[in-house]
């Protein structure tokens, strides 16, 4: 089934609120209503629905599933990465984040402490996750 989950994307002086929507895990498959949800995605063109993660931002409802259809947005860019779950260290290095601190807004850990995706602190700036508002 497709899972959603409302956060918060900060970085410096950024507060986006913003819903991220990710298809379940490989054991909801043999519901009937995940099923129809697959089939619908794949005939709009998704394949392997796991690497797949939609990211709206709330205030003006711009949406991707690709982390670099954000342009030059960093904090779309970096939060997308880390919710999708596809920062790799090599990708951290790239983007200039620390790896161990990336791995903590994966999609499936957000919302179990909190729902905020702090880039600065992926970034090393800071040494505490900032708090929810």
């Amino acid at each position: 089934m497709m899972r959603t989950k409302a956060i918060q994307i900060r970085d410096s002086g950024t507060n986006i609120p913003a819903l991220a929507m990710k298809f379940g895990p490989e054991e909801d498959r043999e519901d009937p209503l995940a099923m129809n949800e697959i089939r619908i995605a794949k005939r709009a063109g998704f394949t392997d629905l796991s690497n797949y993660l939609i990211l709206m931002r709330l205030v003006d409802l711009k949406t991707n599933y690709d982390p670099h259809k954000w342009g030059d947005n960093r904090s779309m860019v970096i939060a997308h990465y880390a919710l999708a779950g596809r920062l790799d260290e090599p990708t951290c290095r790239k983007l200039g984040l620390v790896y161990s601190r990336c791995v903590e807004f994966a999609f499936w850990n957000i919302n179990r402490v909190s729902p905020v995706i702090d880039v600065e602190y992926m970034m090393g700036a800071t040494d505490t996750i900032k708090e929810f508002e």
